[in-house]
């Protein structure tokens, strides 16, 4: 007579029965928790890291609004008043120096009298310079200043200061009103891309990254990509779609691949401070999904083990 196994008898099938009773609703109860957590890691992690980088494009913001002030405070001391009236500059260039000594961050100060010339800097050096053109009336900044307007240059490279900058320029004017001259400023953006490296670092994996109203990158922890990578279209299509909504002027969240990788992005666009209205700048905080899902995957991981354990014992 063939031998009956355990589990095509009565008693187990009443085992299975009841571990099934006992294991289906604890496994739904559990996948249930599981997606609930999920959802609110995910959303919990959205409104973390929309408020990094809300607070980073705000200290940006200020610190561009500051020079907005600096250069136009500056445009309107006597000395340099004074100076390009009577066309003597030695005065001038001792505060520029000055300032530029006192102010760090910026790499040169000039003043450039109404037909373009520059006649006076904070280095002086950079007369000799063979990349330095000293009359720069063809330039917008210029033209602008000259038609009144406190003018901010989007970042650039500078030939002449070998380095990225962003320019201030603002006009003079003599008692009357009547514009005699422009000073302009040339800030180091290496100060800018530490801020947004340093303070945009998050976890194992998260970063904060900044582009312009065009897409072009600005600061990244990868420095090869600063003004030579555009994100609307040189990162891939799902990049592509959150730049477009960053390079609009909107607010949000959104999940993309970039190197293989998925990612979730938090981002907002630049609201500029005081007088100060913007460059159409956008701030973006990014970070892995797997570490964002870490804790959700170990507790997964755990629920699995212990129901295997409990099916066998």
């Amino acid at each position: 007579m063939k031998k009956r196994s355990f589990f095509s008898g009565l008693q187990g099938k009443l085992l299975i029965y009841f571990l099934l009773m006992a294991l289906v609703p604890l496994m739904v109860v559990t996948l249930i928790s599981y997606k609930k957590s999920q959802t609110a890691l995910v959303a919990m992690s959205q409104n973390m890291l929309g408020d990094m980088a809300d607070g980073l494009m705000g200290k940006l913001d200020a610190i561009v609004s500051a020079r907005y002030d600096d250069v136009k405070a500056w445009a309107d001391i006597e000395i340099v008043r004074a100076g390009i009236e009577a066309k003597d500059y030695k005065a001038v260039h001792h505060l520029l120096a000055g300032l530029q000594k006192d102010y760090d961050i910026y790499k040169e100060i000039m003043l450039f009298d109404t037909s373009g010339n520059c006649v006076a800097a904070s280095d002086q050096n950079i007369f000799s310079s063979a990349t330095f053109q000293r009359n720069q009336a063809d330039r917008e900044w210029f033209k602008q200043a000259m038609a009144g307007q406190v003018f901010y240059s989007d970042v650039y490279f500078s030939k002449s200061i070998n380095d990225n900058v962003i320019g201030f320029s603002s006009p003079v004017k003599d008692k009357s009103g009547k514009i005699v001259g422009v000073l302009s400023t040339r800030m180091s953006w290496a100060y800018f891309e530490k801020i947004v490296i340093e303070e945009g670092k998050d976890g194992e994996t998260g970063y904060a990254y900044l582009i312009n109203k065009e897409g072009v990158v600005l600061a990244h922890p990868k420095k090869e990509n600063v003004l030579k990578t555009n994100y609307l279209k040189d990162a891939g299509k799902s990049v592509a779609e959150v730049a477009g909504k960053m390079v609009k002027g909107e607010k949000g969240t959104g999940h993309y691949t970039i190197d293989g990788v998925d990612k979730m992005a938090a981002y907002l666009p630049s609201k500029g401070d005081g007088h100060f209205k913007g460059m159409g700048w956008s701030c973006a905080m990014v970070i892995n999904d797997t570490e964002i899902n870490a804790p959700i995957y170990n507790l997964r991981n755990t629920v699995i083990l212990i129901i295997s354990i409990s099916v066998f014992i």
